[in-house]
């Protein structure tokens, strides 16, 4: 089979690796794949992909998101696919528009949940009609559609995220520090709810030299400027570092004893997976997915993520469990894992997909 799989950027975000796990998983399962990238900015992921034998292509031209549709057209017209796999909202609505110029097999992907019904998530859900097939990556997602848009639920499948659980391992020996370790791997950005992480942090200033907090991701302006005067204002220098996305982020969870995510909304989390594949105990929001995957007191902690002493007072208690205790919710959390984010699962499902037509 021929497969055409298209997104905005390979920078490091889920999505990115999401599909890039997608590109090269199809090309080892026989398919013939191309991958059209329309931006070479933030190329994070294109080592990877290239590595694993998929015909990388990077189009700037499709850049502009009105001459992305006729882009998608060329590409369609000199490719031939069996199937067109789209990510990310504005890459998938542009495939949507030019199937109105030309009919082929098009899946696009759902990667967030959505909150809130503007009149461009509305444009996107009308598009939607021209799509094949709908795959969003969580079960909140995928309810969200059959609540508002049920004419499009019967074309609708879950495809959770995959995890190379063979790269995300535990280290041999988790090192026993003081101070304790909270890494937070994630774009600095108004859904991850930093500010309000932040208060939180500022309600354990007691604990100061106890634990540490490290975040590591795409710092954007100006949100991230209100970020660094929080810390300021707050005191927490000490405290919190944020450091720009790492390749290497195994390393980082090896060096880290607990894992947070303080996003108000979330999709299937990655980040998560990845973690809990790495033996840490996890903390984050009670927010869509998370539940599905974090089970409170069991392999982690919930919090109300809009409330800060909720998310400082699940935060505390990590920081008072006792090493065998960590280690143990660590444990589970591997097991977990590996059955819920099979990679042969999700090509599977994809190429199942794909057949349907």
């Amino acid at each position: 089979m021929k497969i055409l799989c298209l997104i905005d950027s390979l920078d490091s975000g889920g999505a990115e690796r999401q599909m890039s796990y997608l590109a090269t998983g199809l090309k080892k399962a026989g398919c013939d794949v191309t991958l059209v990238v329309f931006s070479s900015n933030n190329n994070f992921y294109g080592d990877y992909v290239a590595a694993g034998g998929v015909n990388l292509i990077f189009d700037d031209k499709g850049a502009n998101r009105y001459r992305r549709i006729l882009r998608i057209r060329k590409w369609v017209n000199s490719f031939r696919p069996d199937a067109v796999i789209a990510y990310k909202d504005g890459v998938t609505m542009a495939a949507c528009l030019a199937r109105y110029l030309k009919s082929f097999n098009l899946i696009v992907s759902e990667r967030n949940t959505t909150q809130v019904l503007s009149r461009y998530e509305r444009l996107k859900f009308f598009l939607y009609r021209k799509a094949n097939h709908i795959v969003p990556n969580s079960f909140s997602q995928a309810q969200f559609i059959e609540r508002n848009y049920p004419k499009l639920a019967a074309k609708t499948t879950i495809i959770t995220n995959a995890l190379d659980t063979s790269a995300f391992v535990v280290p041999e020996d988790r090192a026993q520090r003081k101070p304790l370790v909270f890494v937070t791997t994630a774009r600095v950005m108004l859904q991850k709810n930093v500010l309000r992480f932040l208060d939180a942090i500022s309600l354990l200033k007691k604990r100061k030299g106890e634990v540490v907090f490290r975040w590591f991701g795409t710092q954007s302006d100006p949100y991230f400027n209100e970020v660094r005067e929080k810390v300021k204002s707050l005191g927490l220098e000490e405290m919190i570092e944020f450091h720009q996305p790492v390749k290497d982020v195994v390393r980082e969870y090896a060096a880290a004893d607990f894992f947070c995510l303080p996003s108000v909304y979330e999709g299937f989390p990655n980040v998560v997976c990845e973690a809990m594949s790495c033996g840490l105990p996890v903390v984050c929001g009670r927010v869509c997915d998370n539940p599905y995957i974090v089970e409170d007191g069991v392999n982690g902690f919930l919090f109300n993520p809009l409330d800060a002493y909720d998310m400082a007072a699940k935060i505390e208690a990590m920081i008072d469990m006792d090493r065998q205790e960590r280690l143990d919710m660590g444990k589970r959390n591997v097991g977990k894992i590996k059955d819920l984010c099979s990679f042969d699962s999700f090509i599977k499902k994809y190429v199942g997909l794909i057949d349907k037509r």
